[in-house]
């Protein structure tokens, strides 16, 4: 296709340009231009871990966006040439100017031109992240000062050259377009470039170019072309993000398609799957996100850049099955729908499958005098499932109270109403039924598989214990030890409501008794017994409380 020469009609000019490329890109010949010099030049590096080493170059990203957009276009018929060839020139003066970027597209005859760039504030960016598109404003190349025509607005009237009509018509596409696949706050635009930096549209500065400029990538063309600002890459998460290629390709589709829209071009029958991995625990993306497509059985694999993205292109439209298959995490599914030339996005938390246990309590078990005002504490090495926790808490004598939870669902205070009794021998569980926020029943020791947290303590009080009668159990009960697995002794509570005889017995795996912790009478209350097992084998082992009214055994784990 010819440049257009001269002034022609803008509706009659668009009407003949869509005609002409509505069965396709083929014929339409596009200029791309990387935006910044190589990585060696006038680029805007970021070293975004705060360790004195550059990681990001929005050089190298706008590179990459190019080359994988050239191969989109191309492949749907556009001829396709790029304003630079490399991204690493061995001299900065290689670097083509922005005027030989605009000769490439001119002495070549291009339809059409685009500048790629990301922004950035210029500053500390806690959150700014939009989408800009500039357009060039025509003024006179040959006379600075004098506007041509001074007239801001997208339709100049008919007394301008069509080129500007287009440029604004596509640049309302584009923003649109990079904000829907790159989930951007908001559209800026599109702009005029010498009226957004600043230029007057009237008063005395009308006729002259103060205060604003014309970008120098686009003053000059011989052919409709805008400048797109993508996103703001001094916005850390989206810096993390810009680093990996998949989510580069994304803006160079949301690019593509934009040409298609315009043209009238057949739009894609495919679309795409894309979204965030998201730890539970720590709330940050998944490093090495590990995500599979189960309808084509591709697998994605992330990179460690802590952005978490992943992205499946080239998806047939329909419901479709995608699987989280981190390991050390639970397999995690789940189901979306995908939509021609459209993303259809699915963000995911995934949650660890290893086991918790408890990291700190307070009390201990070797508490003698803890203060009955205190609450009850106890640290968890993951995100816990909140409501079965609460099912699996018992304090024995009871004493109600109100749950809290802190640092992620990690911790649990436990603050009874009033006070606790003084001089008081309490027993505190959380039993195996807790889970963590990723279902693994609570191994609380640590020990490898499912054990209880079991905290025996005495508070303080005014009197001295042997002047205060013991509080008596209500039922016979044999507590689980705690720790278990255990090495070399563990404790082992038991709960006597009534005066007895009875004994406490240890049996290894053949039923053979390898220790009597406890025989004949048994007062009421509520005891802890040691189990000292240094003499014997690593192995399971069960302990026995027998008396005239009752039996009960537990096992234990001994691991030397």
């Amino acid at each position: 296709m010819k440049r257009r020469i001269g002034l022609l009609v803008i509706g009659y000019w668009v009407l003949v340009h869509l005609t002409a490329f509505s069965q396709g890109l083929t014929g339409l010949k596009i200029c791309i231009d990387p935006g910044h010099g190589g990585s060696g030049s006038n680029d805007r590096p970021l070293d975004i871990d705060g360790n004195g080493t550059i990681d990001f170059y929005e050089s190298e990203s706008n590179w990459q966006k190019a080359n994988f957009l050239k191969r989109l276009l191309e492949a749907r018929g556009a001829v396709v040439l790029l304003t630079r060839n490399t991204n690493s020139y061995p001299n900065d003066s290689d670097e083509p100017s922005l005027s030989a970027r605009v000769d490439v597209a001119n002495q070549n005859n291009v339809d059409w031109f685009h500048s790629i760039h990301s922004n950035a504030t210029g500053g500390t960016n806690t959150g700014t992240n939009n989408t800009l598109v500039l357009v060039r404003e025509k003024r006179s190349e040959t006379d600075p000062g004098v506007p041509y025509p001074n007239d801001p607005r997208p339709y100049p009237n008919g007394l301008g050259v069509p080129e500007r009509a287009e440029s604004w018509t596509m640049a309302q596409i584009l923003g649109p377009r990079i904000k829907a696949y790159l989930r951007t706050n908001q559209v800026q635009g599109p702009f005029l470039d010498w009226t957004f930096y600043g230029g007057a549209t009237d008063g005395p500065d009308a006729d002259t170019w103060a205060d604003g400029f014309s970008l120098g990538v686009l003053r000059g063309l011989l052919m409709p072309g805008e400048l797109s600002e993508g996103s703001f890459h001094d916005f850390n998460p989206e810096t993390r993000r810009l680093m990996n290629q998949a989510y580069r390709e994304m803006e160079a589709y949301a690019l593509c398609q934009s040409f298609q829209i315009f043209t009238g071009a057949p739009s894609d029958a495919v679309g795409l799957i894309a979204g965030i991995v998201t730890d539970n625990e720590t709330k940050k993306p998944m490093n090495g996100a590990r995500v599979r497509l189960l309808t084509t059985g591709q697998l994605y694999i992330g990179d460690n850049w802590q952005n978490g993205f992943f992205m499946f292109d080239s998806v047939a439209p329909g419901a479709h099955w995608v699987r989280f298959e981190n390991p050390g995490y639970g397999l995690d599914s789940a189901q979306v729908t995908v939509a021609a030339a459209t993303p259809a996005f699915l963000d995911r938390t995934i949650y660890s499958n290893v086991a918790a246990y408890v990291v700190l309590t307070s009390p201990k078990s070797t508490d003698t005098s803890y203060p009955v005002t205190s609450v009850l504490g106890a640290t968890f090495s993951r995100a816990m499932d909140t409501a079965s926790v609460r099912l699996a808490f018992g304090l024995s004598p009871s004493a109600p109270g109100n749950f809290y939870w802190t640092n992620g669902n990690t911790t649990l205070i436990y603050d009874p109403v009033g006070s606790l009794a003084g001089g008081t021998i309490y027993t505190w569980t959380i039993d195996t039924t807790a889970r963590s926020a990723g279902g693994m029943k609570l191994d609380a020791n640590n020990g490898g598989s499912p054990n209880p947290l079991v905290i025996s303590f005495r508070t303080a009080g005014t009197t001295s214990v042997a002047d205060e009668p013991p509080v008596a159990p209500v039922t016979f009960g044999l507590r689980q030890n705690f720790p278990n697995p255990f090495n070399p002794s563990t404790s082992i509570v038991i709960d006597i409501p009534r005066r007895t005889t009875g004994t406490l017995v240890v049996y290894d795996a053949a039923g053979r008794e390898v220790a009597r912790l406890l025989e004949g009478e048994l007062h009421p209350g509520q005891r802890t017994v040691r189990f000292d097992a240094g003499q014997l084998p690593s192995g399971i082992y069960l302990c026995e409380l027998r008396t005239t009214e009752f039996r009960s055994a537990i096992k234990v784990m001994l691991i030397k």
